[in-house]
């Protein structure tokens, strides 16, 4: 998908979410943040032989330390970025560490036992 479109789609996603958490513009701008550092992540994780155009992140095409550091990494800057506007201020930095690291674990479980229970067979 061309990135714009991607970019759009988060945008989209976001704001839906943000119209009913009363929270205008945080989650629209917390998922647009993840959605332009897809690419470089991407790009920073690429195989050696790169990535096969019709494959989907999933432990059906990949190994499980792929999925684990993709998700983690975007899971993180996405959190961080969330409670970083959130607090919109330095003075909260260690609430924010905190909050970025105790709900990051949190995501990280149940993506995992979604992957492993769900398991997408794409």
């Amino acid at each position: 998908m061309p990135r714009w479109s991607i970019l759009i789609a988060a945008f989209i996603m976001g704001i839906s979410v943000d119209m009913f958490y009363d929270s205008p513009g945080l989650n629209a701008s917390a998922a647009v943040f993840t959605a332009y550092l897809r690419k470089p992540v991407l790009q920073f994780l690429e195989p050696q032989g790169g990535y096969n155009i019709n494959e989907i992140p999933s432990l059906h095409h990949f190994d499980i330390s792929w999925i684990i550091i993709y998700t983690s990494i975007l899971t993180f800057a996405h959190l961080l970025w969330y409670f970083s506007m959130q607090a919109f201020s330095f003075v909260f930095f260690f609430d924010i560490v905190l909050n970025t690291i105790f709900s990051f674990i949190i995501s990280i479980i149940f993506m995992m036992i979604y992957q492993f229970i769900i398991r997408p067979k794409y």
